[in-house]
Parts: C-alpha cells; structure tokens; sequence
C-alpha cells in the first residue's frame, strides 16, 4: 500500500533543513559580534565634534570680550603649570 505520501522520512528531512538553518543564522550572528566587537572601543574613545579644549575656550572668551588679555594669560599660565606637575 502507498500511502498519502507522508511517512517519517519526509518528516526528517524537515528537521534537517531546519537545523542547518538555525545553524546558518547562529554563524552569520556571530560574525556580526565579533566583527562589530572590534570597533567599538576606538568608537568610544572618540572626541564628540562638539568638543573644546580649555585653550580654545578660553581664546573664544578673549575673541567675545567675556575676558582680557591679562585674564586669558593669567589662566593660560595656570593651565600650562597643572601640566608639568
């Protein structure tokens, strides 16, 4: 007798095809993370565009008129001093 055409055979092959998908996107996953791994700490240490340092601040106070010269010197010395201790 022939059947329907359903037996435990065509039923495993399903499975099969399943697990080697599961098996395609776990190896496709984790390419991505560690690929991904390697970029993100050099992303982290970058300095955000909107970023100043001190020396420009204080030249961008001087240019607005916020401070004078004087002051601009005062601080700039200070500044220079805290980096040779």
């Amino acid at each position: 007798m022939m059947g329907d055409g359903f037996n435990y055979s065509t039923m495993s092959y399903g499975a099969n095809g399943i697990f080697w998908l599961l098996l395609f996107i776990l190896i496709v996953w984790l390419y991505s993370v560690f690929t991904n791994r390697k970029k993100n700490p050099t992303e982290t240490k970058k300095i955000p565009k909107n970023h100043s340092t001190p020396v420009e601040i204080l030249e961008k106070r001087l240019a607005e008129g916020k401070i004078d010269i004087e002051e601009f010197n005062k601080r700039q010395a200070y500044m220079n001093r805290e980096k040779i201790k």
